[in-house]
């Protein structure tokens, strides 16, 4: 009996995955979405059930934000003479 392995080039391509579903019944659309959220929920409960639980960053607040460039230089640029900022790229870094 032999076994054969196939490996798809593009396993890993979050658009091919995502047109697949696109291509399938919405009914098994809505089945496939229902499964996701139930699991993802059911992974969720659990590690806060064990105490795990990240929620991560959930926003950043400031009252001021400075802000502060110093320009390195100025490159003029044909390539982007239709660009409706110009043809100008300046350069610079943030300390």
């Amino acid at each position: 009996m032999q076994c054969l392995l196939f490996v798809w080039l593009d396993y890993n391509s979050i658009n091919r995955f995502l047109n697949r579903i696109l291509g399938i019944e919405v009914e098994l659309q809505n089945k496939l979405f229902r499964f996701f959220t139930d699991t993802l929920t059911s992974i969720i409960l659990d590690q806060k059930r064990r105490g795990a639980w990240d929620m991560g960053i959930l926003g950043t607040a400031a009252a001021h934000i400075l802000h502060t460039l110093h320009v390195c230089c100025c490159l003029v640029t044909p390539g982007l003479a239709k660009s409706p900022m110009g043809r100008k790229v300046w350069l610079g870094r943030v300390p």
